[in-house]
């Protein structure tokens, strides 16, 4: 009997691979080399697909957000921002290693860029201007990536313990609002997640409302003038 020979080598095969090293070791560990050494190919077969690491790297970015699933229907943009804050949540807690590379690189493929040209949409729907639609979309992904990064951290470190400062050891004299923390129990990262959620949509509300005056203002006086 003959050996069986592996699958053709794709581009998707390839990122599949990545995805999954990475999940495994870390992205410091996906490399040309190391896929080819996994996939049983020639490293410089791989190079028909990618044309390096940042090309590899893109493609899991590519990969982890069609896994996401994100809208891109008309919706409001508070609830494209809250399903979308779950679903990366989601991402990380099954990809802790791979999730870091949103961190790392930008949103390259059309397909990855759409749900987020959907909430710039909502956004301007609403009446976010495009300079407060580009602060918001920088604040909402720099929120959910680095909490759901942080969030999923120790499970990176099979032995690290959870760990907090111990407010109870501080001198209630010295530092009583903190010594007051050590009565409370140590609330659930979920609700922790959320409620930081619900503050940042609070406060996109706040801006929003806050230029729609300015605006109404500046207009009245240049109407009066």
């Amino acid at each position: 009997m003959g050996r069986r020979s592996n699958p053709p080598l794709t581009r998707q095969r390839i990122l599949e691979a990545a995805v999954a090293l990475a999940d495994r070791e870390g992205l410091e560990a996906v490399s040309v080399r190391r896929l080819a050494r996994q996939l049983c190919v020639d490293p410089m077969s791989l190079y028909n697909h990618v044309d390096s690491k940042e090309a590899i790297l893109d493609g899991i970015v590519e990969l982890l957000m069609r896994e996401a699933d994100l809208p891109v229907e008309p919706m409001e943009w508070d609830a494209w921002a809250r399903f979308t804050a779950h679903r990366f949540a989601e991402l990380a807690a099954r990809h802790p290693r791979a999730f870091a590379v949103f961190s790392l690189r930008p949103l390259m493929a059309p397909e990855s860029i759409r749900p987020v040209e959907a909430f710039l949409a909502a956004l301007a729907r609403a009446g976010f201007t495009t300079e407060r639609s580009s602060e918001i979309l920088v604040a909402f992904f720099g929120y959910v990536v680095g909490f759901s990064m942080l969030r999923h951290a120790r499970s990176l470190f099979t032995e690290a313990e959870p760990s907090a400062t111990d407010m109870s050891r501080l001198s209630p004299e010295e530092f009583p609002r903190c010594h007051q923390l050590a009565t409370l129990p140590q609330p659930e990262e979920e609700v922790v997640f959320d409620a930081s959620l619900q503050a940042l949509l609070e406060g996109m509300r706040a801006i929003l409302s806050a230029d729609v005056r300015t605006t109404r203002v500046a207009r009245t006086r240049e109407a009066t003038a």
